[in-house]
């Protein structure tokens, strides 16, 4: 938030303070910690500029709908050469038909600093989601379907199931899950049962309750005047000890209609 005569003030909305442009949780935050963040950057073109930034300021970056066909899945990567780029294309599809209309969708990646990328490896990559392990961390990027999506919670149980099935098989201590579920806890519904049996499989925890505000939002649509808590992360119920801070990033540069979620965890 920026006053008339530019100077940062506090962001009262998301608990979040700026000082020369970067989030007060995360220029205090050490060398030792880790910066984890998940951003639905709603098409690579419009979400480009602000990904740099966000890159900037974290270890491990969970983007959701990128929108990019597979050939230019390249460009991921030349976000920052302090990163190492997985990603999916869920236009492989429609290349594969060699038909190609209308606005292109969905896509799933991790921007890992390379630090960290040399003792990282991905485990499993698909549409809708992305696994990597870290030593003994498995950190999962998930895109979930919407209620416009026909079957939609056909799709939906049938994609915590994948992923579900990936971990089980996986030996790990802990798992980092974050992304974009499309699903508010807050809201409940027909998800609600099916994803509470998928944390309690896989020993997740919320992180909210991490943010100090009174109205949480990560999705809006102005035009609908509509705002959800859509976008997460979860965490191990043993990693959760390790998280020190979380929050939501309320950025004018940012022009996506999700707003990312940024959480630091002390080694």
């Amino acid at each position: 938030m920026i006053t008339n005569a530019g100077q940062k003030v506090p962001n009262l909305e998301t608990g979040f303070s700026d000082i020369q442009g970067l989030p007060l949780s995360i220029t205090m935050a050490s060398s030792a910690d880790v910066v984890c963040v998940t951003y639905n950057m709603h098409g690579f073109n419009q979400g480009c500029h602000y990904l740099k930034y966000l890159c900037s300021v974290s270890d491990f970056v969970f983007i959701q709908e990128h929108w990019l066909y597979p050939s230019n899945l390249h460009l991921m990567q030349r976000i920052s050469n302090e990163f190492v780029c997985f990603s999916s294309s869920t236009m492989s599809s429609a290349t594969d038909r060699g038909i190609m209309t209308g606005r292109p969708f969905g896509g799933v990646a991790i921007l890992v600093r390379s630090g960290y990328a040399k003792n990282c490896h991905l485990v499993q990559k698909a549409d809708r989601f992305i696994v990597l392990k870290y030593g003994d961390i498995l950190f999962i990027n998930v895109y979930m379907p919407c209620k416009s999506v026909g079957d939609f919670v056909d799709v939906y149980c049938e994609t915590l199931a994948c992923v579900s099935q990936i971990v089980s098989c996986i030996p790990h201590r802990a798992v980092v899950f974050g992304g974009d579920l499309n699903f508010d806890f807050n809201a409940g519904g027909a998800i609600l049962p099916h994803f509470s049996q998928f944390m309690l499989q896989l020993g997740l925890s919320h992180t909210q309750d991490f943010v100090q505000v009174s109205s949480m939002y990560s999705y809006r649509h102005a035009s609908l005047n509509a705002r959800s808590l859509i976008d997460y992360f979860l965490v191990s119920d043993s990693l959760k000890h390790n998280v020190s801070s979380i929050a939501i990033l309320d950025d004018g540069d940012n022009i996506s209609d999700h707003l990312p979620i940024i959480i630091t965890f002390v080694r």
